[in-house]
């Protein structure tokens, strides 16, 4: 009978792609058409795609080998990326047979894997998406798209609603920006960061989400002329009957007000209804147009956005009353906080010369545990009285 000498276990992790912030990838991808499913097709085939940029621009390989008695007996390869799109352009796109082809051109940027492993990554963090303005409102007249301000935040919510790390919140009917022109500077006396600091302290959320849509025009409004050779062209598919979707999302930390990121998304589709047909944003005919098609990918692209945004955020919540040594919370179950969970506790504060200055955090050095976890609150026990702490209804509770 042989001994067993050892078993060595060998990983290598290195990076296919330069080790750069952000770039510009052209990638390709393909799926097959069932059932005549066409829409579902260019969905998969677009995914492929991106998936291929992803690995191109930062391929992680982890290669682990088993050896026994200096024999291989099991080797095994992973290929993964943590890289995502920020802005997705497409180049090209044709069907062969049962199989559509499509090419497109994604603006990367390198994952944030490295905030993975941190605590705060296993609670969702509670997010109200406001209304969305609209810079050039005479734009939505062809399709009758003047509700876009309000049905593009509630179809991202929607969006939102399907992820792991985001609680969302909808209170679309609440704009942020006064001057659409000069968003999101600060504007005096109604600023955006008083805004932002109501809404987040009214919903109970850690962050609020708007933007600004700024072009939903026709790239040739010729296109749609209503002469017999107007129609002629477009018929045969002549004509540029393309349409712009241009949108400005901010995404603003609800304890100080400040922007922790933005971004622009454009993109392009085929508006293909008539002149005189009204179909509202967001209505099902809507999204079986080339254009409505274009503008999913982009709440898509708005949705990686905010994700990315919250990602290396700690998850901080608001204290809703304090009793003796007993602490509320204005998050519970639908955070995904549990019986057990422990929370550090802060102060918030302004300096006495500057009140109207952003709240700082003062650490009390004390830890909350959590006893009992409603859907949308919870409440647990400190070792001091809360009087001893100086801790009062709208400190925080943070999870680093």
């Amino acid at each position: 009978m042989s001994c067993r000498l050892g078993v060595l276990i060998a990983t290598v992790v290195f990076l296919m792609a330069p080790t750069v912030s952000a770039q510009w990838v052209q990638a390709g991808g393909q799926a097959v058409i069932r059932h005549g499913d066409v829409d579902k097709a260019r969905e998969e085939a677009r995914n492929a795609a991106l998936r291929d940029a992803a690995l191109q621009f930062e391929a992680q390989v982890d290669s682990s080998d088993t050896m026994e008695n200096g024999v291989l007996t099991k080797s095994s390869l992973t290929v993964a990326s943590q890289a995502s799109a920020r802005q997705v352009k497409v180049l090209s796109e044709h069907r062969e047979g049962d199989v559509l082809r499509l090419v497109l051109l994604a603006d990367m940027q390198a994952g944030n894997s490295r905030c993975t492993s941190s605590e705060a990554a296993g609670y969702r963090k509670r997010v109200a998406v406001a209304g969305f303005a609209l810079l050039h409102p005479a734009q939505a007249g062809m399709g009758a798209l003047d509700n876009i301000g309000r049905a593009l935040p509630a179809a991202l919510y929607q969006s939102l609603l399907q992820t792991n790390s985001v609680e969302p919140f909808s209170i679309g009917r609440r704009d942020l920006f006064q001057d659409v022109g000069d968003a999101p500077t600060r504007i005096e006396p109604d600023n955006v960061v008083d805004k932002t600091l109501r809404l987040a302290r009214e919903m109970n959320v850690q962050f609020v989400v708007a933007g600004v849509i700024r072009d939903i025009g026709l790239i040739d409004p010729n296109a749609w002329g209503t002469s017999i050779v107007d129609r002629m062209v477009r018929g045969v598919g002549l004509s540029n009957t393309r349409r712009h979707f241009v949108v400005d999302i901010f995404v603003y930390d609800g304890f100080s007000g400040s922007i922790i990121d933005e971004r622009q998304i454009a993109v392009t589709g085929k508006w293909n209804i008539d002149k005189t047909t009204d179909v509202g944003f967001g209505s099902a005919a809507f999204w079986r147009t080339d254009y409505g098609d274009a503008v999913r990918g982009a709440i898509g692209q708005m949705r990686d956005v905010v994700t990315q945004a919250i990602a290396c955020q700690p998850f901080m919540t608001r204290i809703s009353r304090v009793d003796n040594k007993t602490v509320y919370l204005a998050a519970g179950a639908g955070s995904g906080i549990r019986p057990g969970d422990t929370l550090k506790l802060y102060r918030t504060y302004h300096f006495q010369d500057s009140p109207d200055s952003m709240p700082e955090l003062q650490d009390t050095h004390t830890r909350m545990r959590v006893q009992q976890v409603n859907p949308e609150f919870s409440r647990g026990v400190i070792a001091r009285d809360a009087s001893q702490l100086n801790l009062q209804q709208d400190d925080v509770a943070v999870i680093w």
